[in-house]
């Protein structure tokens, strides 16, 4: 007897793990594409924060003028205040990542 597979039944088998793929790459060409609409939603979304949290900085009252150094030290406190918790944010981040 024999042993191993006839030329036939090879092409089968390659035949249908070409079905396989052609039905799995529209799947993982629609996930993606969500994934990227998803990532693009997200920076929408942190753009729109950004301009909001702008807007309650005091940087409105800021006069350019060489006598208005108090709200310009305010600004800069304050900008200097959420670097730190941005750096915060990201150690964080960094923490909860698996493997690190």
């Amino acid at each position: 007897m024999k042993r191993g597979f006839t030329l036939v039944e090879l092409l089968i088998i390659i035949a249908i793990i070409m079905v396989l793929v052609a039905l799995l790459v529209p799947a993982i060409s629609a996930a993606r594409q969500a994934a990227r609409e998803q990532r693009e939603q997200e920076q929408v979304q942190q753009v729109e924060r950004g301009d909001r949290f702008a807007f309650r900085l005091p940087y409105k009252n800021v006069n350019t003028t060489v006598g208005n150094i108090k709200n310009f030290n305010a600004l800069e406190a304050e900008i200097n205040s959420l670097r730190k918790q941005i750096q915060l944010l990201e150690e964080k981040l960094n923490d909860t990542r698996p493997g690190s």
